[in-house]
Order: C-alpha cells, then sequence, then structure tokens
C-alpha cells in the first residue's frame, strides 16, 4: 500500500486516523476485560465480552485499512484547490475508494473482499447479541450485566453505521452514494432504510432503558 506505514500518527486521512483509534482503544478494553477475568473475577460474562470487543477491534482496524489514504507528493506546478465543501463531500471519498480497483473492484463489480467486509460486520453485530443475550442467564452482577448490554449496543451500533457508509458506498461508488441522502435511491431503498433505521432505534433504546434500569435497580 503506498505510503503505508506501521507507525504513522495523524496520517492516512481523517477516516482511517478515527477508525484507527477507536480500534486500538477497543482492543485496550478487550485487553483489559481478559486479564480481569484471568487475574480477578474469573467470570464467563466478563471473557465473552473481552472476545467481543476483540472481534469489534479486529472489524474497526479492517475498515481503517479500507479507508486509507496515502499522503500526496508535493505537485510540481500550481493546481486548483478545491474548496472546503468539496473537500469534506462524500463524492471525494467514493472517487478515493473508486481509485483502488484492483483491490475494491472487479470488472463486473465489487470484489468478494466486500462480502468478506460484510461477513465482518455480521460477526461483530451476532456476537454482540450473544453477550447480551448470554449475561442474564450466568451472572447475578449487575456490572457485568451492564457491561455485557454495553457491549451489544456498541456492536450494533458500529456494525451497523460501517455496513451502511463504507460498505454502501464501496458498492455503489459510481452512482454518487451517499451516507446521508434522505429521500433519494428509489422507494424500496427509501423504504427498507426508513424500516432498518427504525428498527436500529429501537434496539438501541432498548439497550440504553435496560442499562438504566440496572442503574437505579436497589
Amino acid at each position: 500500500m503506498q505510503g503505508w506505514a506501521f507507525f504513522q500518527v495523524g496520517k492516512g486521512g481523517k477516516r482511517f486516523v478515527a477508525l484507527q483509534t477507536v480500534s486500538w482503544t477497543t482492543y485496550g478494553v478487550s485487553l483489559a476485560l481478559s486479564l480481569a477475568n484471568n487475574l480477578v473475577m474469573k467470570d464467563v460474562t466478563l471473557e465473552v465480552s473481552a472476545l467481543a470487543f476483540g472481534v469489534m477491534s479486529y472489524g474497526l482496524t479492517m475498515a481503517s485499512l479500507l479507508v486509507y489514504q496515502p499522503a500526496q507528493a508535493e505537485p510540481k506546478q500550481q493546481v486548483a484547490v478545491p474548496s472546503v465543501s468539496e473537500l469534506r463531500s462524500d463524492r471525494v471519498f467514493n472517487a478515493a475508494i473508486q481509485s483502488n480497483t484492483a483491490l475494491m473492484h472487479s470488472g463486473e463489480g465489487v470484489t468478494d473482499l466486500w462480502w468478506v467486509f460484510l461477513a465482518v460486520n455480521f460477526v461483530v453485530a451476532a456476537v454482540g447479541s450473544w453477550v447480551g443475550w448470554r449475561a442474564p442467564h450466568h451472572t447475578e452482577s449487575r456490572v457485568l450485566r451492564m457491561l455485557a448490554t454495553t457491549v451489544t449496543l456498541w456492536a450494533m451500533a458500529f456494525s451497523t453505521a460501517l455496513t451502511h457508509a463504507i460498505g454502501g458506498q464501496w458498492r455503489h461508488v459510481s452512482t454518487g452514494y451517499m451516507a446521508i441522502m434522505p429521500g433519494r435511491g428509489g422507494a424500496k431503498f427509501v423504504a427498507l432504510q426508513t424500516m432498518g433505521w427504525s428498527l436500529f432505534t429501537v434496539c438501541e433504546a432498548a439497550g440504553l432503558v435496560s442499562v438504566a434500569l440496572l442503574v437505579r435497580r436497589p
């Protein structure tokens, strides 16, 4: 990968830096929970929570590599500078993805890596949901139940957002797809998006209510 270095603080584009930051933070949480489980509590809920955070860290790292932008060489002559609105536009991001044709696209559409990306996000969502389901059956600790619910909320939020934003732009890069495009994309797309985000909101709200009830429980 052009311009890539293992240690490059603040480089690679805003999306890359943000995803890498969250990824390594999530990895640190996974490591801390694993150590706490082995050295202190030895509880299965803590163990599966560490596993979930580890899977999320892997998914975030994979997503960050897909949006990496190498530093551009200094131009030999003056070129037109795009406006701030153009720099912030998702269309610029689409063009960056489209330039990586060998890895991202074939002559017939997206490569198999796109399906791998979807599979990773599905696994993250599934593992997060499993942790939330398992906790009430295996621990009476209020703290661990709150941790498990938080894992579920975080896993669902990040897998859904990455699938929608990065996965959508990757697959529809030549159509002007954007992460936020209310009312556009056709009637079926709008209907499915409306149902999907509505269900997502209900699930996240239910999880937050669950955490609140655990906090208030005497």
